[in-house]
């Protein structure tokens, strides 16, 4: 389903009225149109043969099937329009378990006590999210936080290529984004060109999580195997990869590694998947 990206903007403008502005939509005609949005979103991906970067040596790729993945980052705008519904997983009521003390610590108090994003941010995408709270935004619209190897698989492409980890090009465009420091304000989603596929912002907005983002740091690659990788964060990790040279994945492994499902970050947001 081909939708511009004014169409998309017009309809969620009509969820911030009925939210902020007392159009009289019930909650239920706002969740439905929030599943519209999101559906319209989606960006359907052929499936194929795919090595991880941490594949032993000589061990054959790993086959991925179709699967659809959000354009775009979760919002704030929607993200708020999850918590209208599912106000457990609100600022206010979420328990420690399933989120840190920086849980959408972006967001402002409301002169009734609720939190809500910035005015300007609403097109932005949600940060501070925990996984457990990303997973359920998902799950709460019949879908699933992509898998690493399904994130990575559509990460590899650029905007003509479907596999460009070799072009040094892009490369180097990926870590001279990787080194900038996290702007104040993040920008809108849906700014960047789209890849191959059709997917934005896959790279150059923020980091995103992945249904099985620790699984590098329990078991050394990104499946699961027996073994732990005891030098993943040593030089050893590198030697072992699929391909050494490959810096910006090797970060992106590294970043997931690092990270508890309670962890909410400044920089950290997701999207989700789905068949």
């Amino acid at each position: 389903m081909s939708v511009t990206s004014n169409t998309l903007r017009l309809a969620a403008s009509r969820v911030i009225c009925a939210l902020l502005l007392g159009s009289g939509l019930s909650l239920a005609a706002i969740a439905e149109n929030d599943r519209i949005l999101s559906k319209a979103n989606f960006v359907k991906l052929s499936g194929g043969q795919f090595l991880p970067l941490f594949a032993k040596k000589d061990e054959l790729p790993i086959s991925l099937t179709n699967f659809s993945l959000d354009k775009t980052p979760v919002t704030n705008l929607q993200y708020l329009v999850f918590l209208r519904a599912y106000p457990k997983f609100s600022r206010g009521n979420i328990l420690s378990l399933y989120a840190d003390e920086n849980y959408l610590a972006h967001w402002r108090r409301a002169s009734d006590g609720e939190f809500l994003p910035l005015v300007n941010a609403y097109f932005s995408p949600v940060v501070h999210v925990s996984w457990f709270a990303a997973q359920a935004y998902c799950r709460a619209h019949g879908r699933h936080l992509p898998t690493t190897s399904q994130w990575e698989w559509a990460a590899q492409a650029s905007t003509d290529r479907a596999d460009a980890r070799r072009d040094p090009v892009y490369a180097q465009m990926l870590l001279e984004w990787y080194s900038v420091p996290t702007p104040e304000h993040l920008k809108d989603v849906g700014r960047s060109p789209e890849n191959f596929y059709g997917v934005q912002d896959l790279h150059g907005l923020i980091w995103e999580w992945s249904s099985d983002f620790n699984s590098v740091l329990s078991s050394g690659e990104s499946r699961g195997d027996s073994t732990t990788d005891n030098q993943f964060f040593c030089g050893g990790a590198a030697a072992g990869s699929a391909d050494p040279s490959d810096y910006a994945t090797f970060m992106r492994y590294a970043i997931r590694a690092s990270l508890s499902a309670r962890y909410t970050l400044a920089n950290l947001g997701f999207r989700c998947a789905g068949e």
